[in-house]
This record gives structure tokens, sequence and C-alpha cells, in this order.
């Protein structure tokens, strides 16, 4: 005769199911923890942490990801290549400006920059110039020496075509109306250098820029400033139009 089974333990009585009770759905008490777990789960988050690390040194702690401005270079190309130079002339008046409205892009540019309302009203102008190969659109108030505070007189967009591959060499052999520039910033930003430099001009404005340069595209895309202004003002104000800039380009091709 088959003695029948005993009843399942009670869940009260910490007494583990038989083997034959255990499933899915009713898998059994839990194991009880150990130190060996806790190390384990303990290496898992350190090494998330550190893959996060990594990610964010690896993008210049930006996280919009690298620019390709190949189609960028090839509009600057295809525009510098319609540029007609005059016997000798150091500069050719452009008309319009690739980067579109000036004034757009001076309203765009970060509330800490605070851009006169003298500058948005200024004068405008859009030039190439034939060393080095750039195109560039100037805003300026109409005096700007009368401006105080730390506010820009004058902003310039500027894109260059094959930049040196030494940008720092580059910059540091440049003269804006015989100042010499120094740069005072550098730090890797969205797959390309940032540059920041200042230097003062004596007979106007101190005078400091931002440059975004990508050896591999061969292109350099900058803002240029003159006033009470630093080398951070210039790189959060080319960070803020970078995109644009490039994009203007690029529609140019």
């Amino acid at each position: 005769m088959n003695v029948p089974l005993p009843p399942p333990s009670s869940p009260s009585s910490g007494i583990a199911p038989p083997a034959w009770q255990a499933s899915a759905l009713n898998p059994g008490p839990a194991p009880r923890s150990s130190s060996r777990g806790k190390i384990v789960v303990a290496i898992v988050v350190v090494a998330v942490i550190v893959a996060v690390i990594v990610v964010l040194v690896t993008r210049g702690g930006d996280s919009k990801g690298a620019i390709d401005a190949s189609a960028a270079h090839d509009g600057l190309q295809a525009i510098y290549d319609d540029v007609a130079f005059g016997a000798g002339a150091a500069t050719a008046d452009l008309g319009t400006c690739p980067f579109g409205r000036v004034t757009s892009l001076s309203q765009q540019l970060p509330t800490s920059v605070s851009v006169p309302d003298e500058v948005i009203s200024g004068t405008d102008t859009a030039i190439a110039t034939a060393d080095p190969s750039t195109v560039q659109c100037d805003l300026a108030a109409d005096d700007p020496g009368k401006l105080t505070g730390n506010r820009p007189g004058q902003i310039t967009f500027i894109a260059e075509l094959d930049p040196s591959r030494d940008y720092v060499a580059e910059v540091g052999d440049s003269t804006v109306n015989n100042v010499d520039l120094t740069i005072d910033r550098e730090s890797s930003y969205r797959g390309g250098q940032l540059y920041g430099y200042c230097g003062d001009d004596p007979d106007l404005l101190r005078y400091c820029g931002a440059s975004w340069v990508s050896n591999k595209d061969r292109i350099a895309i900058s803002v240029t400033m003159r006033g009470t202004v630093s080398s951070k003002t210039a790189s959060d104000s080319l960070t803020a139009v970078l995109d644009r800039m490039v994009s203007s380009l690029a529609d140019q091709g």
C-alpha cells in the first residue's frame, strides 16, 4: 500500500520546500547572501562608473559627439573657388555671409556674452582673405571704443580652408593690427581641437578668439571678438554657433 506524501511545509516555517515543489513560480526561499556576492556586485558597479568616465573623457565631456566637417570643407572650397581677388588685393567682398545673417548668429550667443545693442544694430561685412584662405563675417558697433563693461564691440565669424597642422604656431605667428596672440586655452572637443587665445591691442580694444580645428577635415571655424572680453567668452560663443556654421558651409557645396 502506498503511503501518502506529507503535506508541504508552511511558508512560515522557514523550511525549504522539497525539490519537486520548486519551480519558476515557486523557486523556494532565496539563498542567503554572502560576502562574495557583495564583492561581485561592488566590482560591477565600479566597472560601470569607470566606463562612464572613460566615455566622458574621450568625448571631451561633450555629449553631442564628433563633428563630420568634410562637407563643410567642400562647401568652403566651393565658395573660395568663386572668389575673384583683384590684382594684388588681400581681400574680396563676398556680398552675403555664408554662415547666414550675422545679427542672427550674434543673437544665438550665450547670454553671458552680453552682446550690446550697438553691435546688433551695427555694420556688417562679409569678405574673403587671400592669405590665409578664409571667409569671414563681421558685425561691429559704429564706435566700438566707446563701449564699456565686459561686452564685445565687434564679433567676427571665420572659416579657414586647410589650416596649418600646427595651429598653435599659426596663431602665434599671426598678428591682428600688430597684436601678438597667445593661446591660453586648449582642449579636445567634438573630434577636433579647441583653442582660445587673446592679445592686447593698444590702438583699439582687447582682441580674443576661439578656433575649432579639424585636421582630419582640414578646416578651422573661429569666433573672434574685440572688447573687454576673454578667451572663455570667445570659446563659449564658438561652441554655441559651431554646428550652425558647419551646416551652413556644407549647404554651399
